[in-house]
């Protein structure tokens, strides 16, 4: 192991040392500038022009409005101040249960609204501690860490070596990501620091106990990004469509599907279990430490899955083939295994995102899944296919071409 570590640190020691720098130092950036936002605006809500002027003049003074849409004051300048100045706020989102939707329901929507004692699994927001989607990039670091060996034929250097695949591998997670995801840790405990002493405890309504928490489950989504990151590395051999295919995967992420996809789920399982309902995707994947905390059993489950990543990951860097440099998946017996996993996980996902469930459980003469489901099949099956055996195609497709030639000439 000593002769692999050094070869790893040969090879990505400087740049190991420089993402932990940066990370380390992003992490308490975002601590310092959060304490001075909140220093800026408390200066701000005690200076003249704002008592004299903007509180009036923009309506601040403003709390609410009554049944008859006439303006509730606050008592004070002080009450407003101390509102305001709150770091955590808490969050009046809900998805959207069966019973909700149902107008027939007898549901009351005061029960959801009204704050509840913290827990894990309530979303709370922050004026001047503001989420960062720095977290994506460790999936990004996750995938090229081995990404990059296979393309730039290292591997082929390390499988020359008289050591296991196995131990090329576990020498990754012990001398790369795991010092990696340390120096991680203690970057969210110090930007947890950095909240809990630079805001004054009157105005930080949470306790460490609870930064904490949101630190821990924060950096266990952290975790279950790297890992799944590093399972595409391992997976994934195309230099073009290997990560076209992440990019795109990202993309429609991004555009609002992911909450979609919990919120359908949501009905889904409302419906069936009235009693139960899922917590926000800012408590499923909490991507800043804040106040906000995963349950424990959402936790146990990204561990868990994580740690699945990485079986899947050594078993699959176990069979890489050299030979197949250049084809979607980096062993041929992978592409059945892909192309089902990409074929059914995507199906479902389209499956729960597009479909109106509301409709599905109350039907109307003009509303049927059969039609989106066959739609969503055929559109996932290709696209996944297509991908996965692109070379096989291109080689059947030379092969049929050169024969008809040689059909033609003769």
């Amino acid at each position: 192991m000593k002769m692999i570590r050094s070869l790893y640190y040969q090879r990505y020691g400087k740049s190991l040392i420089a993402l932990m720098l940066i990370f380390f130092g992003l992490y308490l950036y975002n601590g310092i500038g959060g304490v001075r936002a909140w220093q800026n605006e408390y200066d701000y809500l005690h200076s003249k022009e704002f008592v004299t002027s903007d509180y009036y003049n923009h309506e601040w003074n403003i709390k609410d409005y009554d049944d008859n849409n006439k303006p509730i004051y606050y008592e004070s300048i002080d009450d407003y101040r101390n509102e305001r100045l709150m770091t955590y706020t808490y969050s009046e989102n809900f998805y959207s249960t069966y019973a909700e939707m149902n107008a027939t329901s007898n549901y009351n929507p005061e029960i959801a609204v009204a704050e509840p004692t913290y827990q894990a699994g309530n979303v709370y927001y922050s004026y001047y501690v503001s989420s960062q989607p720095w977290a994506l990039l460790i999936f990004i670091l996750g995938f090229l860490l081995f990404f990059v060996d296979q393309k730039t034929n290292f591997n082929r250097f390390l499988f020359s070596l008289s050591v296991s695949r196995k131990k090329l591998f576990t020498g990754k997670l012990l001398y790369l990501a795991g010092p990696f995801m340390l120096v991680i840790g203690l970057g969210i405990l110090g930007n947890i620091l950095i909240q809990w002493y630079g805001i004054p405890q009157l105005y930080m309504n949470a306790t460490v106990i609870q930064l904490l928490q949101s630190g821990l489950s924060h950096w266990i989504f952290t975790i279950f990004l790297l890992c799944s990151g590093m399972l595409l590395g391992v997976t994934l051999g195309n230099v073009v469509f290997g990560p076209l295919s992440i990019l795109l995967g990202l993309f429609v992420l991004s555009q609002m599907t992911v909450f979609s996809f919990f919120s359908n789920l949501n009905i889904i399982l409302t419906y069936f279990f009235p009693d139960i309902q899922l917590p926000m995707t800012d408590a499923i994947f909490v991507v800043w430490p804040g106040k906000t905390s995963t349950p424990w059993y959402i936790s146990l489950i990204l561990m868990l899955l994580s740690a699945l990543f990485i079986f899947l990951a050594e078993r699959i860097f176990r069979k890489v083939s050299i030979e197949d440099d250049g084809d979607y998946v980096t062993s041929p017996g992978l592409r059945l295994p892909v192309f089902l996993t990409m074929f059914v996980s995507t199906c479902f996902f389209f499956t729960i995102t597009m479909t109106s469930w509301y409709l599905v459980f109350n039907p109307v003469e003009d509303y049927t899944i059969i039609r989106e489901l066959i739609i969503i099949t055929i559109v996932t099956c290709i696209c996944s296919y297509i991908l996965v055996y692109a070379r096989s195609i291109r080689k059947w497709w030379i092969a049929r071409r050169d024969n008809y030639l040689q059909r033609k000439s003769s």
